[in-house]
């Protein structure tokens, strides 16, 4: 083969490998993906703040002393707040909540009587996204996350021994990581799902039975699902679902703003 042949095809290859990033690029730039309020652009900075609310009643289970599982209710319902810094792909994710947890138990299973429990309940989380550009498409682009979070818990039942109330404390903190993906659908709405678990160990105590005391490691598997609406180019409100296998699984909502 001459070297003229060998020099055109060269430069032909060169011309079809530029334009074939030039057009990635233009997807990945044009994509609706960056109408989602928690992304960056490239090489852009961006920030937000969000009011939060979370809400969840479901059936649960609760031990006595005696090591014996009741069936019962609870109801939560846990205002917060979150905010994030992002970076072209990556972002800096930080949220916390605190609020009131109503537990029912009823009378039967071996209880002469119902019982009820209040509970104050705290989460704090951190999370580092990275969006994986590189694989993206318009309508479509995966991320990966890793994070930490805690957990407190104060569960004062209506059980008194010479006088001082039970009070069960628990405390659970740990790392996880996990995968999720941003749909954006239109230029004001798309839908965030990921699925995460973290690995956390689990501390309880109590002031007046020992039973109750333990130390275990644990694995909350959490699955989110959100979706989010631009009111305005900043202002914006979020939607969702999350499940969690140690902790409560409820709705929530979010009314935040975005700086870019």
């Amino acid at each position: 083969m001459s070297k003229t042949r060998i020099a055109k095809l060269s430069i032909l290859a060169l011309a079809i490998f530029s334009f074939g990033v030039s057009a990635a690029e233009r997807v990945l730039e044009d994509s609706l993906v960056y109408d989602d309020p928690t992304v960056s652009r490239p090489g852009k900075w961006s920030g937000g703040v969000s009011l939060d609310y979370f809400a969840t009643k479901n059936n649960t289970t609760v031990n006595d002393t005696q090591g014996g599982t009741h069936s019962a209710t609870q109801t939560l319902y846990q205002p917060g707040g979150s905010m994030f810094v992002g970076y072209g792909d990556f972002s800096l994710m930080g949220s916390y909540r605190q609020g009131t947890v109503d537990i029912n138990v009823p009378a039967g299973g071996g209880l002469t009587s119902a019982s009820t429990g209040n509970e104050t309940y705290k989460n704090t989380e951190i999370d580092v996204r990275w969006l994986a550009t590189p694989i993206a498409m318009k309508y479509f682009v995966p991320y990966a996350l890793v994070g930490w979070e805690k957990i407190n818990a104060s569960q004062k039942w209506n059980v008194y021994v010479n006088g001082v109330q039970e009070d069960n404390i628990t405390s659970a903190q740990g790392f996880g990581a996990g995968l999720g993906g941003i749909i954006p659908l239109t230029e004001k709405f798309g839908v965030r799902l990921d699925v995460r678990n973290f690995w956390v160990n689990v501390k309880t105590t109590s002031n007046l039975f020992t039973a109750f005391n333990s130390t275990k490691n644990s694995n909350d598997t959490q699955f989110t699902a959100t979706g989010y609406y631009n009111i305005t180019e900043g202002l914006n409100v979020q939607l969702g679902l999350k499940t969690s296998s140690i902790v409560n699984t409820g709705v929530y909502a979010q009314l935040g703003y975005t700086f870019r």
